[in-house]
C-alpha cells in the first residue's frame, strides 16, 4: 500500500499538463470521500476509478478536463525548470519542444536583462569619469541582438539537454 499515487490531467486550456497526487491513506479527523477508519484518527482508500475521477473533479471544478491517466512516481521529471513545457501524449510524460524552447528563451531573456543592468551601472559610471563607452555599448547591442543570434541554435534543439547547452 503507497501513502500517494499520482495522475497526470490534461486540461482544454493548453496549461501544461497537471500532475496530482492523490492520498490513499491519511490521518485526520475528517474522512475523505471513500475512505474508511483502520484505527483511532487513520483513514484508508483504494487507489480506485471513482476516487481519482472525484477528487480531479474536485480540484479542476469549473475547468474542462480532457484526459487523464495514472501516472508512477519516475515518470514525473525530476527537473522542474521546462514544466510549463510538460504534455501528456496519452503513454508517458514528454517535453514539448516548441514550449520547452520558448522556456529557455524567457530563461535567456531573464538572464540578459540582469546583464543589461550591470553593463547601465558600468556605463553610468564610465560616462561620470569621462571614459571611452564604445566597448560597453557594443556589448549591449550584442545582448539586444541575443533573440535574433540565439534563434537558429534553439530551433535545431531536439532535446531538453541540448536546450540546456544554448547560453548567452
Amino acid at each position: 500500500m503507497n501513502d500517494c499515487y499520482f495522475v497526470a490531467v490534461t486540461l482544454d486550456d493548453g496549461s501544461p499538463v497537471a500532475i496530482m497526487g492523490i492520498l490513499e491513506k491519511g490521518r485526520g479527523s475528517v474522512l475523505p470521500s471513500g475512505a474508511s477508519w483502520v484505527h483511532e484518527g487513520y483513514w484508508y482508500r483504494p487507489a480506485s476509478s471513482e476516487v481519482i475521477f472525484e477528487e480531479i473533479s474536485r480540484a479542476f471544478a469549473g475547468k474542462t478536463v480532457v484526459s487523464y491517466r495514472r501516472i508512477e512516481r519516475g515518470e514525473i521529471p525530476i527537473d522542474r525548470a521546462y514544466r510549463n513545457a510538460l504534455v501528456d501524449d496519452g503513454e508517458k510524460l514528454i517535453h514539448d519542444m516548441s514550449k520547452a524552447r520558448e522556456v529557455h528563451l524567457d530563461k535567456l531573456r531573464r538572464e540578459r536583462a540582469s546583464k543589461m543592468e550591470a553593463l547601465d551601472i558600468e556605463l553610468i559610471r564610465a560616462l561620470g569619469a569621462g571614459k571611452p563607452v564604445k566597448d560597453i555599448e557594443a556589448k549591449k547591442q550584442a545582448l539586444r541582438d541575443m533573440p535574433t543570434m540565439l534563434a537558429p541554435k534553439l530551433a535545431a534543439c531536439k532535446t531538453i539537454n541540448e536546450l540546456k547547452g544554448v547560453t548567452l
